[in-house]
């Protein structure tokens, strides 16, 4: 089924989180048992266990005050299916809304959930998808919206600590080496290469290769892996926070030092080119 406009914006896919999330615009809800949290530049889209690829979509976003989503042109061509629900979050008191409608001939459903939080900003989850599979996710979307709440965020780089690793970092490639050798028998190589871009993407890749030189077994082999994602470098108790947001890899937080020119990782020095 062909998403509307009104959530377009906010079921755009990007980083993979954690059970607990914490947005970097201060939102923090929980995930469900099963349930994956992708963030993007406005929120997070939910992927449910088993997803229907084309017949349902999920989002979490956070509003500015005084906004409401059921004024859009969007829903004004729906009909309501039923009275609004009242529910309790963290954060505030919320109001569910439900909307069937028909599209190309299939039968929709709209389910809205609305927090108001205490700052004046609306807590938002959103449903879209058949009138078969929405109604099936309901208990797990109301988990979601039940716990939707304002938290201090750590900034990417409001700290001078955080910005002082974030200019010494941003736009370079870290690189690790190791090698090991037996003599006359061989020996193995690694290569670690984390590329930081200035955009907030990164990519790491990871090289190796063995060598086998005894009588009767001489060969080699070599491989090669990696990921890619967002990072971004925070500021955590006086110490600076690099945290990498893989797809495939999930969330890794590493904690920089220095000592001179030289660049640490979980105190591993790397080399920064």
């Amino acid at each position: 089924m062909k998403t509307t406009t009104l959530f377009a914006a906010i079921l755009m896919t990007g980083s993979l989180s954690a059970e607990i999330v914490r947005l970097d615009n201060g939102l923090q809800f929980q995930v469900p048992s099963g349930w994956q949290a992708i963030r993007n530049a406005n929120g997070a889209s939910m992927m449910p266990p088993k997803p229907v690829a084309g017949a349902e979509g999920y989002a979490v976003a956070v509003l500015p005050a005084g906004t409401d989503p059921r004024n859009s042109s969007d829903l004004a061509k729906r009909t309501p299916a039923g009275a609004p629900v009242p529910f309790s979050a963290v954060g505030g008191s919320g109001t569910l809304y439900r909307y069937d409608f028909v599209e190309n001939g299939q039968a929709g459903r709209v389910e809205l959930y609305l927090v108001t939080l205490r700052s004046g900003a609306v807590g938002t989850v959103v449903a879209l998808g058949s009138r078969e599979l929405v109604p099936q996710r309901s208990a797990a979307l109301m988990t979601i919206a039940a716990s939707l709440a304002e938290t201090a965020a750590p900034s990417a780089a409001t700290g001078s600590l955080a910005q002082q690793w974030t200019a010494r970092l941003s736009g370079k490639r870290l690189m690790q080496f190791s090698t090991y050798s037996s003599g006359l028998s061989g020996g193995m190589s690694s290569q670690r290469t984390l590329a930081l871009g200035a955009d907030g993407s990164y990519s790491f890749r990871k090289s190796s290769s063995v060598s086998i030189y005894v009588p009767g077994a001489t060969g080699t082999s070599a491989g090669q892996n990696g990921q890619d994602g967002r990072w971004r470098i925070y500021e955590d108790n006086g110490r600076a926070m690099l945290e990498l947001v893989s797809p495939t890899a999930g969330r890794e937080v590493i904690v920089l030092t220095s000592e001179g020119s030289k660049t640490f990782l979980n105190g591993r020095r790397w080399l920064v080119e």
